[in-house]
């Protein structure tokens, strides 16, 4: 079975999408070390003393040398563009710290012991971690090249822990697939924390609000994208198909993330401030957390593919949150409108 989706496909499910329940071919930096890794995966056998274990192996210093000077140049070109852009903003150094924080990221000796795959992953991710706090408000920041900067230090680090990379392309794919999952979490959490503090004044509620819709987002996504992929490889997947699955995505979310706003807050509060038009309002601005010009939406894209980001007066929100309501016995009329392919079906 497929694995949690927050955790193993990436923040808008697009590993998943793409690769379906496979995990994703990694032919250009597979040769060695996995294969001698599943090779010895019984260990020692009976009778036999385990071997002293290896020494974990050390970067030398002009690997490091060579690596500290491929990060900064390329860190320069990805920033340079964006700079000239952007020149009449007060920026830090962006590319100092880029570097930096991919240096301290790919220097690590550990990364030299792991498969090729957990290495990438790894400098992804503890350089995007620094850099997103760092620098993610500056203007500009999602054009900067990153994944150049990333895969420079990555090739130096595979060929000095012995990998074959016999495509780069595959490289490059890896690198730029983990910090799209970066970048796509940080929207989204960036996104949701906006809402909800633009819809809400209270602190508390701000918060159990958010964490509500945060939650319960993960768990759902990863249950309504293990069938689509299901249905995608067995029967096919065609816009109808899909606008059933961002629905019963978006229906399962509301439900799920109201439930726990719910029981986290005081009866009083939930009768008083989640009323059903704020929660309409709520999940119809996170189709369209910036603006309906800005592209980025809290709807998966794995799920849109083929028709694309819903309309932010989407009247299915109307009526699930209709739906959810009047199970919870509370009852109101609301006329829903009709538009494109999003629109209410006969």
């Amino acid at each position: 079975q497929a694995g949690h989706v927050g955790n193993a496909w990436g923040a808008m499910g697009k590993r998943l999408r793409h690769a379906g329940f496979q995990r994703l071919r990694w032919g250009a930096c597979s040769g060695g070390k996995e294969d001698r890794q599943s090779n010895n995966a019984e260990g020692p056998r009976k009778g036999l003393r385990p071997a002293r274990a290896p020494v974990a192996p050390q970067p030398d210093d002009r690997m490091l040398q060579r690596m500290h000077k491929s990060i900064h140049d390329t860190a320069a070109q990805a920033v340079a563009k964006v700079m000239h852009v952007e020149s009449g903003d007060s920026k830090p150094d962006l590319a100092r710290k880029l570097a930096r924080l991919t240096y301290k990221a790919a220097s690590d000796s550990a990364l030299l012991s792991m498969s090729s795959r957990e290495a990438c992953q790894a400098i992804v991710s503890r350089t995007m971690q620094g850099f997103v706090s760092a620098c993610g408000e500056v203007p500009g920041f999602c054009h900067i090249d990153v994944p150049t900067v990333l895969c420079a230090a990555a090739w130096e680090v595979l060929q000095a822990s012995g990998h074959v990379i016999s495509r780069p392309d595959d490289l490059v794919a890896l690198i730029t697939l983990e910090y799209e999952d970066k970048l796509d979490r940080h929207w989204l959490e960036k996104s949701m924390w906006k809402v909800t503090k633009q819809m809400f004044a209270d602190d508390k509620v701000q918060k159990s609000v958010y964490q509500a819709i945060s939650r319960s987002y993960w768990p759902v996504l990863d249950e309504i994208l293990g069938l689509l992929v299901l249905q995608e490889e067995l029967r096919g997947l065609d816009a109808n198909k899909e606008l059933e699955f961002v629905e019963s995505f978006s229906r399962n979310w509301i439900e799920q993330a109201m439930t726990r706003a719910w029981s986290s807050l005081e009866q009083v509060q939930v009768e008083r401030i989640l009323t059903r038009e704020v929660v309409q309002n709520l999940f119809q601005t996170l189709i369209a957390p910036f603006g309906a010009e800005d592209p980025f939406t809290c709807i998966p894209e794995a799920l849109t593919e083929q028709i694309g980001r819903p309309p932010v007066d989407w009247a299915f929100i109307t009526e699930a949150v209709m739906e959810l309501f009047n199970r919870w016995g509370i009852k109101e009329e609301i006329e829903a409108g009709i538009s494109g392919v999003y629109g209410r079906r006969p």
